[in-house]
């Protein structure tokens, strides 16, 4: 996949983009150590508009990974579909490359693509992961998948900064 999109011959009406991609996210995703498997290929559609200060991008970023579910640690999908309005200033010359989407190479500037799709792609997962909405996790006795059946453990352990509140009796 093309890593770095050349600015400079984008008329000033703008121009739409699409990239389509499965090994790099492979790639990221195990470099940054997330447990996760791309299970369709990511795809950015995006439109790049030049401003007299820098360019505004529109976009639509969409593809579908498996990650271990937060409760059950059962594999769990997720079905990416962003949509991203953003406006990516000039970098000033004391800028350092990772800080800005662009740089400039001889007088001309290009988009960091793939810091583009990746920002996105972490912009959009939500900080819980679950197989579904009821799941029910791990019995945090004895480790038993509870979506599959309940186990005989005892679960009246209170944890003990909140016994106060076994105390309280609302009349």
């Amino acid at each position: 996949m093309l890593k770095w999109l050349v600015l400079s011959d984008i008329p000033a009406h703008g121009r739409e983009f699409s990239f389509n991609t499965h090994a790099d996210w492979a790639g990221m995703l195990q470099e940054y150590g997330m447990q996760c498997e791309v299970m369709e290929d990511f795809k950015l559609v995006l439109q790049v508009l030049p401003q007299s200060d820098g360019y505004l991008l529109t976009g639509n970023l969409q593809g579908m990974i498996s990650m271990p579910c937060e409760r059950c640690l059962q594999p769990a999908g997720l079905r990416v579909d962003r949509d991203f309005r953003i406006f990516e200033e000039l970098p000033a010359v004391s800028e350092t490359p990772s800080e800005s989407l662009l740089r400039e190479i001889g007088g001309h500037f290009e988009l960091n693509i793939v810091h583009l799709m990746w920002e996105q792609f972490n912009l959009y997962l939500s900080s819980k992961i679950l197989c579904s909405g009821e799941c029910r996790g791990l019995c945090p006795v004895c480790g038993q998948n509870l979506n599959e059946k309940t186990c005989s453990c005892r679960r009246e352990h209170v944890d003990p900064r909140m016994a106060v509140f076994k105390k309280i009796k609302i009349q």
